[in-house]
């Protein structure tokens, strides 16, 4: 039932506020007066008109309100879709000349849905109602409403297997019709997962095995080089090493210390410098006894280099690139293998979704059947 209605800017209603008593309410007057405009208040509640169709010249937006005591089936219906429900329903619909949003309960809703609401709150009969009749679609409305539970559960399993049956259309537009490009396109990226498995490429491999050549292929100049280091920290014959002019400065820097005391610190800071060079000296021997050219190890690195080169070249540029790709080809052959296997089912179901239609079709017709004949 409708209990009240409010509305602001509604064509020739500057501002508008009504409330209906339980029973039979009657709006009467003379020509003119805006029944029809009422009527057409109560018809804009379902959301039928466009927005510039109902708004006034009074100023720029327009809100229209109403409140019902709500019914069954629309308690459920809120319920249904999260919509807060404490026994009256509130809608309102509010906006511009441009645009409107339509709310029930405070919640935003699509017209559709408010349209839905609404068809099961109120009726309007007016002097062009019997039109409806004319409406196949109208006449099945009402035979499924006088038919009840009887035929309810029949439709709704109706709805469920032609969504299904839909969806699978849909499915089968999507699918490519052409299997052998498919197929083509899954031998290429089976060649291309193929060649990045082979190629069995490890994290940060490229930079390791740079760094192993950089070595490798500087052999003669790194170890030269650490041989006359070694010569100028230890022994040299033209000149003194270092370690030898570092302890005669130690000497003095010792003899010196004995008038000021100050100096003695800069003798311990030279004693410290002689222990981090007699210990750089140690680990540059040690790695020198380890240090050694293998011609192999050198070749084997630089075709391995190729390899991350080549494949960093086809499928990078960077090595996690490689690794997405991957990832990616890997997850395409999914899709396509499924896609495959899919088309050999796909025509199947869709005829048994059909037969299923079908059949629910022929009882839903024989129920409506019963419905007229013991109805009308």
């Amino acid at each position: 039932m409708l209990l009240e209605m409010h509305a602001r800017n509604f064509l020739l209603f500057k501002e508008i506020d009504l409330s209906f008593s339980e029973g039979f309410n009657v709006i009467t007057g003379e020509t003119g007066s805006g029944k029809s405009m009422f009527v057409k208040l109560l018809r804009a509640l379902s959301g039928e008109y466009k927005a510039k169709e109902i708004i006034g010249n009074f100023e720029d937006k327009f809100w229209i309100e109403a409140v019902f005591n709500g019914n069954e089936f629309n308690r459920k219906l809120l319920e249904e879709y999260e919509i807060p429900n404490e026994g009256e329903m509130v809608v309102r619909l509010s906006g511009t000349c441009e645009r409107y949003t339509s709310r029930i309960n405070g919640i935003i809703v699509p017209l559709s849905f408010l349209n839905k609401v609404m068809e099961s709150e109120m009726e309007i009969h007016s002097q062009n109602a019997f039109q409806k009749l004319k409406n196949n679609v109208f006449h099945t409305k009402l035979i499924d409403r006088f038919a009840g539970s009887e035929i309810s559960s029949k439709l709704t399993a109706y709805e469920l297997a032609y969504k299904e049956y839909t969806d699978l259309l849909t499915l089968q537009k999507e699918l490519p019709g052409n299997t052998s490009t498919v197929i083509r396109n899954l031998e290429f990226l089976e060649f291309q997962i193929k060649e990045i498995q082979e190629a069995n490429i490890k994290n940060d491999e490229d930079i390791k095995v740079s760094d192993e050549l950089k070595v490798l292929s500087n052999y003669e100049f790194i170890k030269n080089s650490l041989f006359d280091v070694i010569n100028l920290l230890e022994n040299n014959s033209d000149y003194p090493s270092i370690s030898d002019s570092l302890y005669t400065v130690h000497q003095k820097l010792e003899k010196i210390s004995e008038l000021d005391e100050s100096i003695s610190k800069w003798n311990s800071e030279i004693e410290v410098i002689v222990d981090n060079l007699s210990e750089i000296g140690r680990n540059i021997f040690s790695f020198l006894d380890s240090f050694e050219y293998d011609e192999q190890e050198l070749i084997s690195l630089e075709m391995r280099m190729k390899v991350i080169e080549n494949i960093k070249k086809k499928y990078g540029p960077k090595l996690q690139d490689v690794f997405d790709n991957y990832e990616k080809f890997v997850e395409e052959k999914k899709q396509i293998l499924s896609k495959l296997n899919r088309i050999k089912t796909l025509d199947k179901e869709i005829e048994y979704k059909a037969l299923e239609l079908s059949g629910l079709d022929d009882e839903i017709k024989k129920n409506k059947a019963e419905v007229r004949r013991n109805t009308f």
